[in-house]
C-alpha cells in the first residue's frame, strides 16, 4: 500500500487558477465545480493516470503544467484574434494567465480553438507541440474527467481525496450524490450466494 502523505497536491498558482477557471466554466456555480476543489481533481488525474510511449518504454507523464500552458496559448490566441465576445479581465489577473483573464463564455471559444486545431500547434507546449491527435484527446479527456470527478464519490474522501486510490477513505457524502438521488455506498448484505459443496468430483466421460 502507498504511503504518501494525504495533504494538498502541490500546485504552482498559476495553473491552479487555469484549472479553477476551466472547471468553472464547464460546471459553472451556484454548486459548481470550483465548489468541491474539481481542478485539484483534474491535475491529480493528468499527473497519475497517463501514460505515454518515451524511447523504448511506457511511462506516466505530468500532464498537468503542460495542458495548463495550453489552454493560456489557445486563449493567448483569442485576444490575438479579437475573437472575445467580451474584453479580457487582464487587470484582475495579472499573474493569473490568460485563460483565467477570459469570461466563461469565451473559455469556451479558447477550447474551441483547441478541439477544432484551429490553434498554432507550434506555439504549444511539449508534449502537446505539433500532436494534434494528443490535443484534442486531452481536450476531450478534461471534459469528461471533470463530469466524471463531479458527479463520483471523489470530494467524500475528505483529507485523503488525493491520496492514490487505495489510501482514500470515506470521510462524509457528497451533494452530487443528492442531485442524482444516489442513497451512497452499500457496504454488503448477507443474501444467499449458493449451496456449501462438502465434495466435488469431476466424472470421467
Amino acid at each position: 500500500m502507498n504511503q504518501m502523505e494525504h495533504k494538498p497536491y502541490a500546485q504552482l498558482p498559476h495553473k491552479k487558477a487555469t484549472f479553477m477557471a476551466f472547471v468553472d466554466a464547464v460546471i459553472p456555480p451556484p454548486l459548481g465545480g470550483v465548489s468541491i476543489q474539481l481542478d485539484d481533481y483534474l491535475v491529480w488525474i493528468l499527473d497519475h493516470h497517463i501514460s505515454m510511449q518515451e524511447k523504448l518504454s511506457v511511462k506516466t507523464v505530468l500532464l498537468s503544467t503542460p495542458a495548463a500552458a495550453m489552454l493560456d496559448a489557445s486563449a493567448t490566441q483569442l485576444m490575438a484574434l479579437k475573437g472575445m465576445k467580451t474584453s479580457a479581465d487582464l487587470p484582475t489577473y495579472p499573474q493569473e494567465g490568460a485563460f483565467a483573464a477570459l469570461w466563461p463564455s469565451d473559455r469556451f471559444e479558447a477550447i474551441r480553438l483547441l478541439e477544432t486545431l484551429q490553434i498554432d500547434l507550434e506555439a504549444l507546449p511539449s508534449p502537446y507541440r505539433n500532436n494534434a491527435d494528443l490535443v484534442k484527446n486531452i481536450v476531450t479527456f478534461l471534459h469528461q474527467m471533470a463530469m466524471f470527478g463531479y458527479y463520483s464519490e471523489w470530494f467524500a474522501y475528505g483529507s485523503t481525496r488525493l491520496a492514490y486510490p487505495e489510501d482514500r477513505v470515506l470521510e462524509g457524502r457528497s451533494f452530487t450524490w443528492d442531485l442524482v438521488d444516489y442513497p451512497g455506498v452499500s457496504y454488503g448484505y448477507r443474501a444467499l450466494r449458493g449451496f456449501p459443496v462438502v465434495e466435488f468430483t469431476e466424472k470421467e466421460i
